[in-house]
């Protein structure tokens, strides 16, 4: 039928398909939206989106001030919550997390005064008989690093409370919950790194997907928008002082380990390997780094130090087709696929392991491009990145203590550790016979709820600490001399 009468539709799941519109205009997703009709504003919001032909084009300002205002006009109740909650299942679900926390989550953080309460309102509004509706929820908290959206919060909600008209509080045994989590486990255990990764292709890409030519059409157009975007970031990357070997430490340093946390930097002539005793990526780290500018650092109250950007894509400034191994996973992402190819992931095949560096739990593997090529992005060469590493690097990181860069090609290997001593203020940073000792002063402070309002994680509290070399000083009456010390923002800032 809808092939015969040659409707535009959208196919978002096997039994779910939007209705595309070349009329759309944003007065009519206003006019949907105040009427609360969950599949025209959907239908309109993507419509005007394809439309534009990308995001960087599309009003995205215009729509979320449409929202914002819709928002100031009603109650911020269970009915406006459960509306939207049915229009973002309704977006297909790589354009919904690009847009979402823009167009939605910032207008109603706003008027809620809180990030977190918003979304706590989300999740306590979703419909908790409805197994395929917190499936959703869980995935799309992944993407948008909100931790609370788990599997473990359905555990510990044992009942649901319903609200009847008379004001009678009923409580009704949740039966379903331990139905549901077994389900979901059963799904995650399904789902081995290679078929994880499957998923991802075919849910997120469409790969592998049996479409009409309509829906096939529709598809590219929206693979089309998110490449456009993806360009964008391409050029931001090779006109930006992108420095890929911080990068690296920071996102080490965001990490959760078990045993000493160490990192391993080893140079040969066509590639660098990124050795990394992490716990493993898990699939909410996969996620990530198959989206553009998501991260799963929302958990810690002081923070990380990645915020959300491009973090982990600084290594196309020197690696076109960078692969990862961990836990079970050995994926690529490959510029040859296009500028889709930033967050595409491609199963590799077999795995070519260095023995010197097997037990590692994690390995990155850059292998670089021509010394042209990076002369005519204006990558730095490797010799000035990793300049940047400096013993003093390890003091005001949150979690690494070892640091090693093993050049091959110089034959060489430089070890930097950290070792806090215990009881006292002190730190000491060794490398080689050198020993430098640090006296360190902190202070904790509260960030304000007005500044922790505009942000997309919650950061409760931050950290000021001044660090005084104390290798330099002698037990004898001379003067003091200070040098010229570097400031730090967890990494060294330079001008």
């Amino acid at each position: 039928f809808l092939s015969r009468h040659k409707f535009p539709i959208l196919e978002i799941d096997h039994i779910t398909f939007l209705k595309l519109s070349s009329n759309s205009t944003l007065e009519l997703f206003k006019e949907s939206l105040y009427n609360y009709d969950v599949i025209l504003t959907s239908g309109h919001l993507v419509s005007i989106l394809a439309q534009h032909g990308s995001l960087s084009n599309a009003p995205l300002s215009l729509l979320s001030n449409i929202v914002h205002t819709f928002l100031l006009t009603v109650p911020l109740d269970h009915r406006l919550y459960d509306f939207l909650i049915h229009i973002f299942l309704r977006i297909p679900f790589l354009l919904l997390s690009s847009i979402i926390e823009r167009i939605f989550l910032q207008p109603l953080i706003k008027l809620e005064g809180s990030q977190m309460k918003m979304r706590e309102l989300l999740w306590k509004t979703i419909d908790k008989q409805d197994p395929n509706m917190i499936l959703k929820f869980i995935q799309l908290g992944e993407y948008l690093g909100f931790t609370e959206w788990s599997i473990e919060k359905i555990k510990i909600e044992p009942i649901i409370k319903i609200q009847q008209e008379k004001h009678v509080s009923v409580s009704v045994p949740n039966v379903i919950v331990p139905e549901l989590v077994s389900k979901m486990k059963q799904k995650s255990s399904a789902n081995n790194p290679h078929n994880f990764i499957e998923r991802i292709r075919r849910e997120k890409f469409g790969i592998g997907l049996t479409l009409s030519n309509e829906s096939q059409s529709l598809t590219d157009q929206l693979k089309s928008l998110v490449g456009r975007s993806l360009e964008r970031l391409s050029k931001e990357l090779y006109n930006t002082d992108m420095h890929f070997v911080l990068e690296l430490i920071q996102n080490a340093d965001d990490n959760q380990y078990h045993s000493k946390p160490s990192l391993v930097f080893v140079i040969d002539s066509n590639s660098i390997n990124v050795y990394n005793n992490e716990i493993g990526f898990q699939e909410d780290n996969i996620q990530a780094l198959c989206d553009i500018g998501k991260s799963t650092k929302g958990k810690h109250k002081q923070g990380y130090i990645g915020q959300k950007g491009i973090g982990f894509k600084s290594v196309f400034t020197v690696c076109d087709r960078p692969e990862i191994y961990s836990n079970g996973y050995q994926i690529c992402f490959d510029v040859a696929n296009g500028s889709i190819g930033y967050i595409l992931p491609d199963w590799i095949k077999d795995e070519s392991k260095d023995m010197e560096y097997s037990n590692w739990t994690t390995r990155i593997c850059l292998p670089l491009k021509s010394e042209n090529e990076m002369q005519k992005h204006k990558s730095r060469s490797l010799t000035e990145s990793f300049n940047d590493i400096c013993p003093s690097l390890l003091l005001f990181l949150n979690r690494l203590r070892s640091i090693t860069i093993h050049n091959r090609l110089q034959d060489s290997k430089q070890i930097y550790e950290r070792v806090d001593i215990p009881g006292t203020s002190i730190i000491e940073i060794r490398c080689e016979h050198i020993i430098e000792k640090w006296f360190i002063i902190k202070k904790q402070l509260k960030v304000p709820e007005e500044v922790t309002a505009s942000f997309d994680d919650t950061i409760e509290a931050t950290e000021i600490a001044l660090a005084f070399p104390l290798h330099g000083i002698n037990n004898n009456d001379e003067q003091i001399i200070l040098t010229k010390q570097d400031v730090y923002a967890y990494l060294p800032l330079r001008t």
